[in-house]
Order: C-alpha cells, then sequence, then structure tokens
C-alpha cells in the first residue's frame, strides 16, 4: 500500500495546487477553460493525432486499410481482405492500444485486434495518437492509440442512409443505419455486410507467369445499435451493443501449394454510459462486458473463448487555468482454449489521474497510474509535457512518458511455451514537436525516442524443440517523422498537397536468439514517405495518393521496398433532405508486384466503385 499513499498524496497536492490557482489574486487570468463533454485524456497535440469523422469519408474497407492510406503508420498485411495489424514508431502489434468509446478491446490472449476485422463506417469518429500514452490510458499504449467513438445523437427528427459498393475479386458490401431522436431520447442502428472472394492474380513462385490466389474468400456482418436518455438536463445514460461475426479462408503462403485453413470469430461487445455534467465538473461511468469465440481449423481444431469485464468511473473538474481529473478502473479477462491446462485470468485496477494548465504561452499536462494486477503493484506510469506557444503561429512542444505492456494470457499460460514468470514490457518515451500553422501551410516535425526493455519475444531455448515467450530484447526506437500541408485556391476550386516522411530506427540493444545486437527489428521499415493531391471544387473532389516503403527484413526473407499509387474521384449531391455521394477508387494503379508480408502476395491493379445516400 505505500505507492497507493504516495498516489493519493500527489493527487491530494494536484488538487490543492489547482484550489491555490483560483485563489491567488495576483496570479495572471488566463483564459477560461470549458468544460468539455469528453475527459481530457482525449485531449492531444494535433502534431500527434489525426482524427476523422466517418460522416466525411468515402465508404471505406476496413480499419487497416484506412489507416495504411490515411495515417502514414506502417499496417502489416497478408492484402486484400487478409488480416492487418499495426506498427506505429518501430513498435509490435501489442504496443498499440485499440479502445472503443474509452474501453480497450484488445484480445487479451494475443494482445492484439486484427483491424481487417473492424469497419470504419460503423463508428462516428476515428482517432489515431502516435506515441506512448501509458499513464493515460495503461497497458499496451506503448507505440500509440487507436480510438474508435460513438455519440449519440440528441438531435430532434430522423434519418436514414445506406451505402452500397463493389469492387474488384469478388467484393461486396453494404451499410444501412438509421437514426431517431427527440432531444430526450436517441436511437442509433448501423448494420453492415461485407463480403470478397479476394482471388487476385499474382507473381508466380518461378516468376514468369501469374496465378491466383485460393482458398482467401471472407464473409463479415456486424450490427451495431445504440440507445441514449436523459435522465435530467444534466445527467445521460447511452447503452451501446455491437455484434460482430466473419468466417474467413486462409490462403497459402508462396512456399505452400494448398491450405485448408479457416478461422471464424463471434465477438459480442456491449457498454453501459453515465454522465453528469455539473457547472465547473463532469463525472462518467461505464461498464462494459464483451464475449468473443474463434475457431481455427487447419487439420486440427482450435477453439478460443474469452471475456472482459471493464469499469471506470471518472470526475474532471474545471479550475480558472486548469482540468484536473481523477479516476479508478477495473479490467478482468478470463481465456479458455484446448492450449491451456484449464481456464485462466487476470485482474487488472488502476488509480489515474491528469491535471493540464492553459497559459498564454505556456500549456502543461500532467499524468500519473497506479495499477494493481492480480495483487502486485505495477511500476508506477508518470509523464509530463508542455507546449511552449513561440507565436501565436509556432509553438515548440516536450513529452516524457513511462509506458508498460502486460505479458497476455497466452505469452503466460500457452502450452508448449508459455512462461508464468515473465515480466513486464516497460520503459521510458521522449517526444519534441516543432509546429508552425500558416494561412495556407501547416508543418509538424516531430522527434521521439524510446527504451523498452523486456521486449517479449518467441524463440527458442537451448535443447527445447519449440519456441517459448521470453524477456530477452532490449529495444531502443527514435526517428523523426514530418508532416506537411500546402492548400491553395486555383480555378474557383481548392488544390490540398501533403507530405509525410517517417524515418524510423528500432534495435534491439540486447544479444537474443531471434536478434543480433543493433538490429533492426523484423517488419520495421526506416523510411516511409507519402503524398496525397487533390483537388475539391463544389460537389467534385480528385484525389490522388502515393506511398513509399524501403525495403526491410521479415523473420525469413528480406522484402524489396516498394510504391503503390491510388486514385480517388467522389462527387456529392444535395436536394432538400436527400444528400448522395458516389465514388470510384483504383489502387495500385501502377499495379506493382510486391509483398507487405513476406511469402504473402498483395493484389494489383484493382477498384472499388460504390454510392451512399442519405434521407434526413
Amino acid at each position: 500500500m505505500y505507492w497507493i499513499s504516495i498516489l493519493s498524496f500527489v493527487m491530494t497536492a494536484l488538487a490543492s495546487l489547482e484550489v491555490h490557482a483560483q485563489a491567488d489574486s495576483t496570479s495572471v487570468q488566463l483564459p477560461i477553460i470549458t468544460v468539455l463533454d469528453s475527459t481530457v485524456r482525449s485531449q492531444y497535440a494535433p502534431a500527434s493525432s489525426q482524427i476523422w469523422q466517418s460522416s466525411s469519408q468515402p465508404p471505406m474497407h476496413d480499419l487497416g486499410r484506412f489507416l495504411n492510406a490515411a495515417s502514414g503508420i506502417f499496417i502489416k498485411s497478408f492484402g486484400g481482405s487478409g488480416i492487418a495489424t499495426s506498427s506505429i514508431r518501430g513498435s509490435s502489434a501489442e504496443q498499440t492500444l485499440l479502445l472503443w468509446n474509452g474501453v480497450p478491446i484488445q484480445n487479451p490472449m494475443l494482445g492484439q485486434v486484427d483491424l481487417s476485422l473492424i469497419q470504419p463506417g460503423l463508428m462516428d469518429k476515428i482517432g489515431l495518437i502516435r506515441g506512448g500514452h501509458s499513464s493515460k490510458w495503461g497497458s499496451a499504449a506503448i507505440g500509440g492509440v487507436i480510438t474508435l467513438d460513438n455519440s449519440p445523437d440528441w438531435s430532434e427528427g430522423s434519418q436514414a442512409g445506406l451505402s452500397m459498393n463493389v469492387g474488384s475479386f469478388g467484393f461486396r458490401s453494404g451499410k444501412f443505419h438509421m437514426d431517431y431522436g427527440n432531444g430526450e431520447w436517441s436511437s442509433r442502428t448501423r448494420i453492415s455486410h461485407h463480403q470478397s472472394e479476394n482471388d487476385f492474380r499474382f507473381l508466380s513462385r518461378r516468376g514468369n507467369s501469374h496465378e491466383k490466389l485460393t482458398h482467401a474468400a471472407k464473409r463479415q456482418q456486424d450490427i451495431m445499435q445504440s440507445f441514449g436518455l436523459r435522465l435530467d438536463p444534466k445527467t445521460s445514460l447511452t447503452a451501446d451493443v455491437w455484434y460482430q461475426e466473419s468466417d474467413r479462408e486462409v490462403p497459402p503462403t508462396l512456399v505452400q501449394n494448398v491450405s485448408n485453413a479457416t478461422f471464424e470469430d463471434k465477438a459480442w461487445r456491449s457498454l453501459l454510459r453515465l454522465q453528469h455534467q455539473g457547472a465547473q465538473s463532469i463525472y462518467w461511468v461505464k461498464a462494459s462486458y464483451i464475449s468473443e469465440n474463434q475457431e481455427y481449423y487447419d487439420q486440427v481444431e482450435n477453439i478460443n473463448k474469452f471475456q472482459s469485464v471493464f469499469i471506470e468511473v471518472e470526475h474532471q473538474k474545471q479550475g480558472n487555468e486548469s482540468l484536473f481529473n481523477l479516476g479508478i478502473s477495473f479490467l478482468h479477462n478470463s481465456a479458455n482454449t484446448n492450449n491451456y491446462i484449464g481456464k485462466e485470468s487476470e485482474n487488472r485496477i488502476s488509480f489515474f489521474t491528469n491535471h493540464t494548465i492553459s497559459g498564454r504561452i505556456i500549456d502543461l499536462d500532467f499524468s500519473l497510474r497506479q495499477t494493481l494486477i492480480d495483487g502486485t503493484l505495477s511500476p508506477i506510469l508518470p509523464a509530463a509535457g508542455a507546449i511552449i506557444n513561440l507565436s501565436s503561429k509556432e509553438s515548440v512542444s516536450f513529452k516524457i512518458n513511462r509506458n508498460f505492456r502486460v505479458p497476455t494470457l497466452n505469452n503466460r499460460y500457452w502450452q508448449p511455451g508459455g512462461n508464468s514468470d515473465l515480466e513486464e514490457e516497460k520503459g521510458w518515451s521522449q517526444e519534441v514537436t516543432f509546429s508552425t500553422r500558416r494561412k495556407r501551410l501547416a508543418l509538424d516535425l516531430i522527434g521521439f525516442n524510446r527504451n523498452i526493455k523486456n521486449w517479449i519475444l518467441w524463440a527458442f531455448n537451448p535443447g527445447d524443440n519449440f519456441v517459448s515467450a521470453q524477456n530477452v530484447a532490449n529495444v531502443w526506437s527514435r526517428g523523426l517523422e514530418s508532416r506537411i500541408t500546402f492548400e491553395t485556391p486555383i480555378a474557383g476550386g481548392l488544390l490540398t498537397q501533403k507530405f509525410g516522411y517517417d524515418f524510423i530506427r528500432s534495435t534491439n540493444q540486447s544479444n537474443n536468439p531471434l536478434y543480433d545486437e543493433g538490429q533492426q527489428l523484423f517488419y520495421t521499415p526506416e523510411h516511409k514517405f507519402h503524398f496525397t493531391i487533390g483537388f475539391q471544387k463544389k460537389a467534385f473532389e480528385l484525389r490522388y495518393q502515393h506511398i513509399i516503403v524501403g525495403n526491410y527484413d521479415g523473420i525469413n526473407d528480406s522484402l524489396p521496398g516498394y510504391n503503390i499509387g491510388s486514385i480517388h474521384l467522389s462527387y456529392q449531391s444535395q436536394y432538400k433532405k436527400t444528400s448522395f455521394r458516389g465514388f470510384i477508387s483504383i489502387e495500385n494503379i501502377w499495379n506493382h508486384s510486391y509483398q507487405v508480408i513476406e511469402r504473402r502476395p498483395m493484389p494489383g491493379t484493382h477498384f472499388t466503385i460504390g454510392s451512399k445516400i442519405n434521407l434526413e
């Protein structure tokens, strides 16, 4: 209880600091901060975060393909409708936290989520925050955080919409939504269906002809229902239920002649949220239950089942110059599989606080988290940041965080190879950013540094004929991210040019069975460049995007770099209360042959055409 006492003391001190700032008549009067209906943890510097409103985006295949095109981060994909995971700033997929309305939805067995199973059109808002945020969100937020948010619509009236898309390789998708509200309650319904044969042609193993990918079909259905009720003018209650079902065939690799592997996934996600807003404070209570069943078949059947219960209480208070929040969360994970001895579980209790202070020249942000995992205290996680406003257009920001990741249930209990004595991955990260915002120019330059100890790898121990989970790597990640946007009025429209370049070195700093000292991590390209040029005039938009990725190493082979281009044309119109949007997208228009994951071919030139209609 020693660290709990320390944490309580720090929280009390911060709260006292806030009261003192309000009472001191000699203090400089700073801008009043308005109480928002989102937690202060969700407010990030624009340089290291991106937010997209789904309603303004064309229909998208899946979250993995969307982030690969829109964000500049590296997405590891099997191709087409295949499995997709993220690598942010040289991190592993397990070190990216995925939140649905603030609730972690990672598979606690694997520690990650297949981004190809997430349909962006179901969400109101999609966010990406690069960099470590363990002090704000907890385990796994080492490389970054991906957020999926839905909000109740309290406006009166009803609206409905339908989108239909078809494309290459048997791709077909449709989504229906219907919203209704009267100011006191709201109902939002989302139904989507996606399917693809994914039978694209690729360069053969011998490299002198093309063959068709087999056994690669995918089917997926999603239903999301949300209800909102205003209990009084200051209090609201919302309930969300999300059911997802997918069936997928796993295609053969380039060194296989045939594959019979299949993967089925059924997931229930539910969430209850209570919010109460006062004159200078706001309270949130969240309760979530998630259940997921996965069946993988490849000669033998493997069934994985897991459940998660998440409860969080948070209070945010506004001062004259600050926002202060305090919260506690509880997470229970349990899982059962053919490869565990029995049912395994874990419990986490976290105490966290955040404090932001705004000024004319300097904005400050402090965070602190302490987590109790199955009765054992994890490292206390502090974070601090500052934004210095050099002028009305330029700023410099600094950030330092301590981060950690709890070993997954598979890391600890999988038979054979699980290791119950694993330590948490942990370390520090730092970040410095220069930003400028001009009338037609936006520029962000970000330098980052991160050291993580006890990095978990699956490798052979001497004398074993199977791999096992081990804390065998210390990884040093550092690099530079740059983002530049130009906007130019031309010919009665707007020409937008966006450029991004990421240089990432993520190297092992210790000798271990998989990496030599100083070796770049697998599937971590040092260089990635992307640019977009778009022209929008009235109802028309034309956009071209190009991505260049440098060469990198896979586990067995080295992968050459690749560059791919895509073009998008859309038209939208409004007639009374009916809006229409039509689009066509052509991807990999230069028909390059490439691989993102070794021995997994990617599709050549392919297209998607679709329409979206909204009625109010």
